[in-house]
Protein backbone atom coordinates (compact mmCIF):
# COMPACT_ATOMS: atom_id res chain seq x y z
CA UNK A 1 0.00 0.00 0.00
CA UNK A 2 1.35 3.38 -1.02
CA UNK A 3 1.49 6.05 1.66
CA UNK A 4 1.72 9.72 0.97
CA UNK A 5 3.91 11.84 3.13
CA UNK A 6 2.19 14.48 5.19
CA UNK A 7 2.82 18.06 4.11
CA UNK A 8 5.40 19.95 6.08
CA UNK A 9 4.30 22.69 8.42
CA UNK A 10 4.18 26.03 6.73
CA UNK A 11 6.31 28.90 7.91
CA UNK A 12 5.03 32.50 7.84
CA UNK A 13 6.28 33.13 4.31
CA UNK A 14 4.54 30.03 2.97
CA UNK A 15 1.31 31.00 4.73
CA UNK A 16 1.40 34.41 3.05
CA UNK A 17 2.10 32.76 -0.30
CA UNK A 18 -0.81 30.36 0.28
CA UNK A 19 -3.18 33.28 0.94
CA UNK A 20 -1.98 35.00 -2.24
CA UNK A 21 -2.47 31.69 -4.04
CA UNK A 22 -6.09 31.54 -2.85
CA UNK A 23 -6.64 35.05 -4.19
CA UNK A 24 -5.04 34.17 -7.53
CA UNK A 25 -7.18 31.03 -7.82
CA UNK A 26 -10.28 33.11 -7.05
CA UNK A 27 -9.23 35.61 -9.72
CA UNK A 28 -8.91 32.84 -12.27
CA UNK A 29 -12.28 31.38 -11.31
CA UNK A 30 -13.87 34.81 -11.78
CA UNK A 31 -12.32 34.94 -15.24
CA UNK A 32 -13.98 31.61 -16.03
CA UNK A 33 -17.30 33.10 -14.92
CA UNK A 34 -17.07 36.18 -17.17
CA UNK A 35 -18.54 34.65 -20.37
CA UNK A 36 -21.76 33.85 -18.51
CA UNK A 37 -22.31 37.35 -17.06
CA UNK A 38 -23.99 40.18 -18.92
CA UNK A 39 -21.42 43.00 -19.33
CA UNK A 40 -24.13 45.65 -19.04
CA UNK A 41 -25.03 44.34 -15.59
CA UNK A 42 -21.46 44.07 -14.31
CA UNK A 43 -19.05 46.13 -16.44
CA UNK A 44 -16.19 45.47 -14.02
CA UNK A 45 -16.36 41.75 -14.75
CA UNK A 46 -16.07 42.41 -18.49
CA UNK A 47 -12.77 44.15 -17.85
CA UNK A 48 -11.74 41.38 -15.43
CA UNK A 49 -11.93 38.91 -18.31
CA UNK A 50 -9.08 40.75 -20.03
CA UNK A 51 -6.84 39.76 -17.14
CA UNK A 52 -7.21 36.05 -17.90
CA UNK A 53 -3.62 35.60 -19.25
CA UNK A 54 -2.22 37.27 -16.13
CA UNK A 55 -4.20 35.06 -13.72
CA UNK A 56 -3.32 31.95 -15.71
CA UNK A 57 0.42 32.69 -15.62
CA UNK A 58 0.27 33.52 -11.90
CA UNK A 59 -1.45 30.20 -11.17
CA UNK A 60 1.08 28.28 -13.27
CA UNK A 61 3.88 29.91 -11.26
CA UNK A 62 2.11 28.89 -8.05
CA UNK A 63 1.80 25.29 -9.28
CA UNK A 64 5.54 25.20 -9.91
CA UNK A 65 6.30 26.79 -6.53
CA UNK A 66 4.08 24.38 -4.60
CA UNK A 67 5.40 21.35 -6.50
CA UNK A 68 8.89 22.28 -5.33
CA UNK A 69 7.83 23.26 -1.83
CA UNK A 70 4.94 21.00 -0.81
CA UNK A 71 3.10 19.15 -3.53
CA UNK A 72 -0.28 18.93 -1.76
CA UNK A 73 -0.87 22.68 -2.09
CA UNK A 74 -0.22 22.56 -5.83
CA UNK A 75 -3.67 21.01 -6.24
CA UNK A 76 -5.28 24.39 -5.48
CA UNK A 77 -3.73 26.04 -8.53
CA UNK A 78 -3.65 22.96 -10.72
CA UNK A 79 -7.39 22.37 -10.47
CA UNK A 80 -8.18 25.89 -11.60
Amino acid sequence: MMRFKTPARLNKFDKIILIINFLAAAGLLICYLVPFVNPQSFPFLAIWGLLYPFWLIVNIVFVIYWLVRSYIYAILSAVC
